[in-house]
């Protein structure tokens, strides 16, 4: 139809180059239909535009006009038992000029495919179809959904993005609830018009189609925290539909991100596995004309699985406290799982947190500066629990987590530990005025100490070395009073010490003399 006999109709203004869809005689026509009597032709049309005008920019480039004409042309009305986008003619329209939009904001709404979703043919017969056609060459006269997907497919591969992009837009144009030509699309319109320009193109065929499947990939065209926004809120209203769990998945993956926190990793994992456990329940079948790509979508997702249960496992999802003892007071030095932006916590399970000052330096994994992340705590505390609490590296908080610090029982630990780290220092030899040996190292670590005793040479090891009680207020200090050595034969070439520690176990050395 003319441009002219759209302004007749009063739905088409031209301003300085610019074309608009102005119903501004619509109502009486389309209630008193005039114009179906004089031309049947034109009544179709203008009832077609009054239905599209709400769902069409209003103003778009002059050579678009062409184009627009062919967005509100009435759909083809097909045969119920065929998806054929070609099987009823349509009412003649100017053929869209199909072009590569100019830029990534550029909208190309000409692309809408007049057909209709009108269909009782299922996914799984159509890409049965589609499969049959993979040995073949570019359909000469496409016919259905298969047909223009398989020519699709085929110009893309060969180079041809016009024809690729043509031929997918039939296929979009019947609303099918298969994610992958949708996708394919979706990548298409993205490397020609930039994400800008792909998302005018899919709200232009937003007006057309309904189908979960266009939903889902349309939220994959939003920016960052509003594409995850998107697929979630999809995902909410949708958790049966099993190919979002794995565009959910790839909103953490590290390819995306770069680098994933802790909570990323667990939450590509899960949302892996509900793609996978869809597999299982056959749930994705249905929603693919391309099986081989389902099948690509599978195999990574059972690979990245593996790699994300095998880093999950080997390391630590939680906080890890050492206790040091001094004579001034307790230092609780936290270790967190991950590199994080800020560090706070409580003693007790009551009260606010305390948050925690910066360290000294730079954290290269997250280029500020590092939480001090280390807790003072006084001499003499009762057991209570210590909770922690961290910002990641997205700033997200995590936690609080609950430390357990029993004074006591840390002391012991710690005792211990610096006890089996110095095993050539329990006692030491002093010659002058016979042979001395002193207990001055064991004395110092007594508090872990339930019993000690020595033998001399080939002599059982069954000889009490004294040691003064705990003082958990000063556990280190030798106390007045105390005698941290004895004589003993100067004959004597090695000394054999045992200790047994508070919780019952046993740890032996024997020291030759020198």
């Amino acid at each position: 139809m003319s441009a002219g006999l759209w302004r007749r109709l009063g739905l088409l203004t031209v301003f300085g180059g610019a074309v608009a869809l102005v119903p501004m005689a619509a109502p009486a026509l389309f209630s008193e239909r005039p114009s179906e009597a004089l031309l049947p032709e034109a009544g179709r049309f203008a009832r077609a535009a009054a239905a599209a005008v709400p769902a069409v920019p209003t103003h778009v480039g002059q050579t678009a006009a062409g184009e627009i004409l062919a967005a509100v042309a009435p759909p083809r009305r097909l045969p119920p038992e065929d998806v054929d986008a070609d099987a009823v003619p349509a009412p003649a329209a100017p053929e869209p000029a199909l072009r590569v939009a100019a830029g990534p904001g550029a909208a190309d709404t000409s692309k809408l495919a007049s057909v209709s979703p009108a269909a009782t043919v299922s996914i799984e017969d159509m890409a049965r179809r589609f499969a049959a056609l993979a040995a073949t060459g570019p359909v000469p006269e496409p016919r259905n959904a298969p047909e223009w997907y398989h020519n699709a497919r085929t110009a893309e591969m060969r180079g041809d993005a016009v024809e690729a992009r043509r031929a997918y837009l039939k296929v979009a144009g019947l609303d099918l609830d298969a994610v992958d030509p949708w996708s394919r699309l979706a990548a298409l319109v993205l490397v020609q018009d930039g994400r800008s320009g792909a998302r005018q193109v899919f709200a232009t065929l937003a007006d057309r189609n309904r189908a979960p499947a266009f939903e889902l990939v349309a939220a994959t065209l939003a920016e960052d925290a509003d594409r995850r926004r998107r697929i979630e809120a999809f995902m909410a209203m949708n958790p049966d539909y099993g190919p979002g769990w794995y565009l959910y998945a790839d909103e953490f993956s590290e390819s995306r991100l770069g680098s994933q926190t802790i909570g990323e990793k667990r939450r590509e994992r899960d949302a892996l596995n509900r793609f996978l456990q869809a597999e299982e329940a056959g749930l994705l079948k249905n929603r693919f004309l391309d099986l081989s790509m389902l099948a690509d979508w599978l195999d990574k997702a059972r690979r990245r699985r593996g790699v994300l249960e095998t880093a999950l496992i080997n390391m630590p999802s939680e906080p890890r406290a050492i206790f040091t003892r001094s004579n001034a007071d307790w230092s609780v030095y936290v270790q967190l799982p991950e590199p994080a932006t800020g560090f706070s916590y409580r003693l007790g399970e009551a009260g606010p947190m305390v948050q925690a000052g910066p360290a000294v330096g730079i954290d290269q994994r997250t280029g500020r500066p590092s939480p001090n992340t280390t807790i003072s705590v006084v001499p003499g505390a009762e057991p209570q629990v210590i909770e922690v609490a961290y910002q990641d590296l997205r700033g997200s908080p995590v936690g609080p987590f609950r430390i357990p610090f029993d004074p006591m029982s840390a002391l012991v630990g710690q005792q211990r530990q610096a006890l089996e780290m110095t095993k050539g220092s329990w006692v030491a030899y002093r010659e002058g005025s016979g042979l001395t040996l002193y207990t001055t190292h064991l004395m110092t670590y007594r508090c872990t100490i339930a019993k000690a005793t020595y033998g001399l040479d080939s002599e059982p090891v069954d000889k009490a070395i004294p040691l003064p009680p705990c003082d958990p207020k000063d556990p280190f200090s030798v106390p007045s009073g105390a005698t941290p050595y004895f004589k003993i034969p100067s004959t004597t070439r090695s000394v054999t010490v045992r200790l047994e520690f508070r919780d019952g176990s046993r740890s032996e050395t024997t020291l030759p003399r020198r």
